[in-house]
Formats: structure tokens, sequence, C-alpha cells
């Protein structure tokens, strides 16, 4: 497949995209309190660009010192930014890609203002309670500051300023951040706007402040220079900005000059369209491409190019929504973080290179949440582009690598990459370790095209791989490598609790490994693995119950699934018996049918070679579970720089 109107050049306003393939902006963090563009933020984007990226959206830019999202938020409100933005700027354009700076205010959304003692402002006094930061519950005032008309106006000066000063550090356009519950879009839904002069009331009157910014930056940096906006096309709020209010929001942006739409779903004040719930995208929430026959309605009612977005990981998946003529452009996002090349892959026929994002938001949208940077479970240079770029070969060496998880595989790609004679040996018949078990669960499937991804490179990289043959101290010996890499991984735990040696007793890795199980489990651990084991058992038409001795579920139970889950929380497993399990509830005993009982109480490192290889070989590593019991994220990092650094 070519993908004929992917990459087919394309004009946003007089900007001309060498394809229709746009990136979104994302938050990084990787500026720091000065608002400045850093090298790492420039090295990031520049690498973008370099995998064929047609258009690059930066991360969200305040417009206004005392309005930043977060403390850790680039800027564009004075002049001594410039240059920063610039450096940037420049790093993009040489690989051909065009680039534009997203304008932002975070209004009441805004978690730097109150900490700092400051109130927070917005078109009117209304609070409502991010989902996003943890701590936002906590902060002093959480009403805001109701604009005056004077103040809006004033704010509007701020943001045509900070579109000048794009201008000058050579962005191609700018974007009006209009979404996801910040400033604008506090003035675009009437869930949030409940203002009375020329910003509020009406449909026109929530849009004006939108359109006077367009207006007034095209007055000032020319026709020429583009300009779009990013709003909702359905913020799922209770009287907020629905389809017909969309509708009408796209034709007076269009009517005040705007180039491009970039359509939105959900806000702040709504999960549903933006995290879903603990495991976003791994849902029914996350699927694919799920509002583009919503995008495409507003699509109708103008001539601008209209984006669409919401979980397109694909390239055939983006082609089909060009095909059906559902969208202009295609806005893609996390796809970039786990594969910033992955346009050129496609343009070159090699979609099967291409390292496709899981929709995890673990390394990306979570680590932010946290307070942390930006990262990627799958790719370990994500954020990390120089420090990990990958070495020039010096000596070529042998290496033999224990183990075919997530993090064996990955050292064996990137020392092969690199040019090493590289050997893998899997103790069983089947690659991927524990992470191929992690597809199984509800919504999780394509956990599977990384393992599947994994085994494509192994072999067009020439690795040897050795199936049902574990590595042995005798194999090392008689073989005479340079380095060995220990990827053992781990094995579930099993607790010392007096019955645990029963037939019908199994752990989660048995279940997910397709292991026969009875109509009715007691599922024996309420962490992560455990609620996902409850759930899978659900799907499949069996009933669970999950024990937990702390006081809660290590993470939320799908909503849709709950009637069929019963947990008991704070509360201690005494015998597993033949047809059921004792328990210690609210101090009193009692016993939970069952036919089957579940182990899911974490695993321990598997690791007796490395004791058997010290001083037999030159360099031993160990990584992995087999090291300490880690994420996936930890165990892909160690096997590249265990790779990497040969």
């Amino acid at each position: 497949m070519n993908f004929e109107l992917l990459f087919t050049p394309y004009k946003i306003g007089s900007v001309e995209l060498k394809n229709r393939i746009v990136m979104a902006p994302m938050d990084t963090s990787y500026c720091d309190e000065t608002a400045e563009v850093s090298d790492r933020q420039a090295a990031y984007f520049e690498e973008r660009a370099k995998g064929g990226a047609g258009l690059i959206l930066t991360e969200y830019t305040s417009v206004d010192e005392t309005a930043k999202g977060t403390s850790h938020q680039q800027g564009i409100f004075s002049d001594h930014l410039i240059p920063g933005h610039k450096k940037m700027v420049d790093a993009v354009h040489k690989h051909g890609a065009k680039i534009f700076c997203q304008l932002h205010h975070a209004g009441s959304a805004s978690f730097v203002a109150p900490v700092e003692g400051r109130q927070t402002v917005s078109s009117s006094a209304v609070h409502f309670a991010s989902p996003f930061v943890p701590t936002a519950p906590t902060v002093a005032e959480p009403v805001p500051h109701a604009l005056t008309t004077e103040e809006v106006k004033a704010i509007i000066g701020k943001y045509i300023d900070a579109a000048e000063r794009a201008k000058k550090a050579g962005y191609d356009g700018v974007e009006l951040h209009g979404s996801n519950g910040y400033f604008l879009e506090q003035f675009l839904s009437s869930y949030i706007n409940k203002r009375t002069d020329e910003y509020g009331g009406t449909l026109q009157g929530r849009a004006q402040i939108v359109i006077d910014i367009i207006t007034g930056i095209k007055e000032r940096c020319g026709k020429d220079f583009a300009v779009q906006v990013r709003y909702a096309a359905d913020d799922f709020a209770p009287g907020g900005t629905c389809l017909a209010d969309a509708r009408v929001f796209a034709m007076l942006f269009e009517d005040a000059g705007a180039d491009a739409l970039n359509l939105a779903t959900g806000g702040q004040y709504t999960l549903s369209g933006l995290r879903g719930d603990d495991k976003p995208c791994m849902t029914r929430e996350g699927s694919h491409l799920k509002y583009a026959d919503l995008f495409e309605e507003v699509r109708r009612v103008v001539s601008i190019p209209v984006y669409s977005f919401n979980r397109c990981n694909d390239p055939y998946l983006a082609e089909s929504i060009l095909k059906a003529g559902k969208a202009d452009l295609i806005l893609m996002g996390r796809a970039f973080l786990a594969d910033p090349y992955w346009p050129t892959k496609a343009k070159e026929g090699r979609c099967e290179d291409i390292r496709r994002c899981l929709g995890c938001m673990q390394g990306c949208v979570n680590s932010v949440y946290y307070g942390r940077v930006t990262t990627c479970v799958l790719n370990p240079t994500c954020g990390y582009e120089r420090e990990r770029a990958l070495k020039p070969l010096t000596e070529k060496k042998k290496v033999f690598i224990a183990g075919g998880g997530c993090g064996g595989m990955e050292a064996a790609i990137v020392a092969a990459k690199r040019g090493h004679d590289v050997e893998l040996f899997e103790s069983t018949d089947t690659l991927g370790g524990q992470f191929l078990r992690a597809g199984v669960p509800p919504f999780k499937q394509e956990i599977n095209a990384f393992i599947g991804w994994q085994r494509i490179q192994l072999n067009k990289l020439g690795v040897t791989v050795h199936m049902n043959t574990p590595l042995t101290a005798e194999t090392v010996e008689a073989g005479k490598p340079d380095a060995v890499f220990v990827a053992t991984g781990a094995k579930p735990f099993i607790p010392p609790i007096k019955g645990a040696d029963k037939p019908h007793v199994l752990t989660a890795y048995d279940v997910l490994s397709g292991a026969q199980v009875g109509v009715n489990a007691v599922v024996i651990g309420g962490g992560e693995t455990g609620v996902e084991v409850a759930e899978y058992m659900v799907t499949r038409y069996r009933a669970a119950t999950i024990v937990e001795m702390l006081p809660k579920l290590g993470k939320r139970i799908k909503q849709d699934l709950i009637p069929k889950i019963k947990a008991y929380v704070g509360t201690k497993v005494l015998e597993i018996l033949d047809d059921g399990v004792k328990v210690l509830a609210d101090g009193e005993e009692k016993i939970i049918p069952c036919d089957t009982v579940i182990m899911a109480v974490g695993v321990r490192p598997v690791n007796t070679l490395s004791a058997e290889l010290e001083g037999k070989v030159d360099k031993l590593v160990v990584i992995g579970d087999a090291k300490e019991v880690h994420t996936v994220e930890e165990a892909v990092r160690d096997g590249y720089d265990a790779g990497n650094n040969l």
C-alpha cells in the first residue's frame, strides 16, 4: 500500500506541508521553571521532524507568566524567550517539516497560581476539580476570579503579542489551545461561561474571545501567518459544548480568518475522551478513531482543513480516514513517542518496522501527571535523543543473551543493530516473557504488537534465536562469548498459605497462559495483576472475587465490570479449602466459596546464572526482572542500555 493521500502535500493557509501527518501537541515537562525552551526539547522535536512529520505542533506554550498550567511549562510571554524557540524551530525546519507554536493560557486550570498564593482567572467564578493533577483538591483557593471585560481584552492582547514573538522565532503559524478545560474553553463552554457581556451569553458571544484573537493575530502578523484553533467538538459536560455548538464555532472561526481546525473531545472537567480510567486507552473509551464521525460533522460546514485524531497509531488507519473523507489531516501524538520514524517507514513500505504505541499512557500522560518528564514505555530514547543515541561500533563482539522477554529481546535488537554477533537463548517455546501474558486481559491486546515487532526485528537483524534452550554455564564456556546478558525474568510468588499446594490453585501467569479454570474463582491479591485477571475471568463468563489485605485495590475496576466482581479489602486469607477460601474480614472468619483459586501476589526475580558465570566472562550484565522486579519500561530501557553500552 502506498498511502497515497497520507503522503500527498497539503496546505494550511499559505503553509505547504510535505504530507498530511501532524504531530500532536503533548506536554513533556522538558523545560525548567524559567519557561525557556531546553536543548532537550529541541532534540526531541528535531528527531520527529527527521522521522518524517509534515507538521509539528509544540506542546502548550504559555502566553502569560502568571497563567502557566504547570511549573515546567514552556512560555513565549517575553522577548527573552524568542532565541530558545528559534533554536527549536531551526532544528525542525532543516529536515523539511513545518512547526506551529501552540499558544496557551491555563485559566482556572492552572495549578501554579494557587500554589504560589495567587487566585486563578476564568470566564466566570465557576470552579471545577481537575482529575489530572493529584494535588488539585488541596490548593488554597479553588474558585477563580471572573475576569472583567477589560481584563479579557488585556489577555487577548497577550495572545497577539505571543503570536508576534512566535513569528519572530520563525514558526510557520500558531495554534490557539481552546480545549481540555483550559482558558479558551472556559469561554467556549457554557458549562463554565456564565457571562452576560460581549464574551458570553450567545454562541457568538462565547466564541468572541477566540474570534478577537484570530483577527488580532492576522492584523499584527499578516494574513499569510497561519492560525488554527483547537477546540472540543463535544466536551461531554452537562450543558457544555455539543456538536451543534461546535459546528457554529467552526463557521465563526473560519469567517474570522482561521486556517484550520484541530478538533478535540472531552475536557478536564469530564474524563470521557481524555483519560477513561487508570488504563485509559486500553478501554472502549480509547478505541481507535472513536470520534472520527463526530469530527466529520464539523468538517461538513467549513472549507478550511479539519484534523482527525483520537487513538490513531497506524498508517493504515490514517489513510482510511482520509479516504473516507472524514478529515483533511491526521493528528498523531503518542505514535511519535513510540516511533519518531513511523512516517518514513510507512512511506518506504516498511510498516512491519513501525513500533506502534500501545496506548498505555504510562510513560507519557501518567508520567507528567505524577510530576515526571515524558518518556515512552517502548522507546528508551524518547526524551533522551542525545544521551541514548545509538553508539557506533568500535569492536565487534560475540554476545549471548539468556531470556527472550522484552528486556532480553531489546538488548539483542540494539546490540545487533550496532553490528555485534548476537545469540539469544529462550528456555520456553515462546518469546515475550511475562509481557506476552499482559496482553491477554480485556482491552490490552495491543501489547502483542510490540512483541511481534521485536520478533520481526530479531529476524531482520540476523539474531540467532535458540528456543526451548536455557543458557547454561556450560554453553557459555563452550561458546566463549565476549559478553553475557542475563534477562531470565521473574516467576510468580506463592505465599505460605495453608492449602496453597492444592491442584485447583493457579497463578495469574497460569490463567493468562491458558490454564483450565472453573466457573467461580477467588483471586488472592488486588493489585494491578489481580484486578486484570479478575476482569479476564468475568469476560470469560466466570465469577470472580478479589481478596486484598490492604485497605483498597491497587487500581480501579472498570465500571462496566463492577457488578460481576466482588472485592474484599482489608481481608486476610487464612486457608485455602477444597471448595473455598477461609478469610478474616472485619474481625470475623468467613468462607468464600469457589472452585478455582488464583494467586496474584507479585513475582520474584529468577537468576542463578549470573552467580555461575561470575569471573568466567569479560562482561556480565543482569537486566530487567532478573535484577529486580521492574516495569516493562525499565526492562526495555535496561535492555537498550546493555546493548548500546557494549
